[in-house]
């Protein structure tokens, strides 16, 4: 949040933002395009943002 690229290194994202969320998963960079945000506290899981990646298997 603020940047005006994303974040793409998890280390520097949890150094960032590590009070502010409960996990971060690290799945390599994913490069500059934004990536999709899913809610897992709802039941069933929201997708808070569409973005490079899939909610496909969450159901």
């Amino acid at each position: 949040p603020g940047n005006d690229t994303p974040e793409t290194d998890a280390l520097e994202i949890r150094d960032r933002l590590e009070h502010e969320v409960d996990l971060i998963i690290d799945g390599g960079n994913c490069g500059y395009e934004a990536t999709t945000v899913i809610n897992l506290v709802e039941i069933p899981p929201q997708v808070m943002r569409q973005g490079k990646g899939t909610e496909h298997g969450l159901d």
